[in-house]
């Protein structure tokens, strides 16, 4: 008998292909502490897609590829509406963050620059003064 699981899908980027989250808790053995568990894993399409958010059954198979050894067999509808919202704001929200990140690390870049032209003249000038005044007391 084959693995029957149930998990959200998390991505569905690549034809053919989504990402299922499958979370699972059990109590440890020895310690008796709840424990969480998460595993993803690709499972095959072959007809549609699933919307990131949805929650869907999965079903262990033959090797389909190097990774793919599950076949969607229902689902693929979201559980609401606002789980999409919120999947899509998570990933605009990265995707700004990175956008931030290099913008912010652009300006620490032309800062440093900056300020290493100032300390080269500054230090250009400072030997410049050095010499006049060798000159000065060597005369």
């Amino acid at each position: 008998m084959s693995k029957i699981l149930t998990g959200t899908v998390v991505s569905n980027k690549t034809p053919n292909t989504i990402i299922v989250d499958v979370h699972k808790r059990y109590q440890h053995p020895r310690f008796k502490k709840i424990v969480n568990v998460h595993k993803k894993f690709k499972v095959h399409v072959e007809s549609g897609t699933a919307d990131v958010g949805a929650v869907v059954k999965i079903q262990e198979t033959r090797p389909i590829s190097k990774d793919k050894h599950f076949i969607l067999i229902k689902g693929g509808s979201p559980v609401n509406a606002e789980v999409k919202e919120t999947a899509q704001a998570n990933t605009a929200k990265k995707a700004n963050s990175s956008e931030a990140k290099t913008e912010v690390q652009a300006k620490v870049v032309v800062a440093k620059t900056k300020k290493i032209k100032s300390d080269t003249t500054k230090k250009a000038k400072v030997t410049k003064k050095k010499a006049i005044k060798k000159k000065e007391v060597t005369n």
